[in-house]
């Protein structure tokens, strides 16, 4: 963080200008995304609450955000920077057919789910939540997702038949996948007795779609 960005920062901290507290500001992003798996939106928790949770005086928060809005925004890169690097490189090494590819990068995906669950819960509860900045930068995460989807099916040439595809299908084909595959994610979650089926389902569908808008697009 520059200088500037550091004084703004303890600007706007009512208890004074101390020092910000070495690592609070992961330490109170990682307390935010706990309280939101735990049934509880983001625009509701207090700051005393969220300081408690994360061992830090309520007093340190300003130290690092300049508001709720400031917090709800940092959290969302580091829940889909990894996520979208890792599908990004699982795509490009994925060769061949439709099949191939959908079992490779759903693979990838539920892998990630799997190891975490929380950032999933929190994602897909907080979308429609009660807070309009982190609806907007959750959407906005979820377009990004798809539009580098729709880039690398385009440079795959995955249906052959949209390759150059001038009328926005290829898009609308990335979002319906990014969003399915959210909420399958979901689901994957809550039913761990069911992951296999669920996996296999999800990349079955995955799988259809893109066929299926090979066929409509060679239509």
């Amino acid at each position: 963080m520059s200088v500037n960005a550091t004084k703004k920062r303890q600007a706007v901290n009512p208890a004074g200008d101390g020092p910000a507290t070495p690592g609070g500001r992961e330490r109170l992003i990682a307390a935010a995304l706990r309280l939101g798996v735990r049934n509880r939106s983001l625009g509701a928790l207090g700051l005393r609450e969220l300081a408690r949770e994360a061992g830090l005086h309520h007093t340190a928060f300003y130290r690092h955000f300049e508001s709720m809005d400031d917090l709800a925004q940092a959290l969302i890169e580091p829940l889909t920077k990894e996520l979208r690097a890792g599908m990004r490189r699982t795509r490009s090494r994925a060769a061949g057919s439709v099949r191939e590819v959908a079992e490779q990068t759903m693979g990838h995906y539920f892998s990630y789910v799997q190891r975490y669950p929380g950032g999933v819960i929190f994602f897909t509860r907080e979308l429609h939540g009660a807070m309009p900045v982190l609806r907007d930068a959750l959407r906005t995460s979820l377009d990004l997702m798809a539009e580098e989807l729709a880039e690398d099916l385009r440079a795959m040439k995955l249906p052959p038949a949209l390759a150059d595809d001038q009328t926005g299908a290829l898009a609308q084909l990335a979002q319906l996948i990014t969003h399915h595959t959210l909420y399958a994610a979901l689901e994957f979650i809550e039913l761990p007795a069911r992951r296999a089926e669920i996996r296999a389902r999800t990349t079955r569908f995955v799988e259809w779609l893109i066929e299926g808008a090979e066929i409509s697009g060679s239509a």
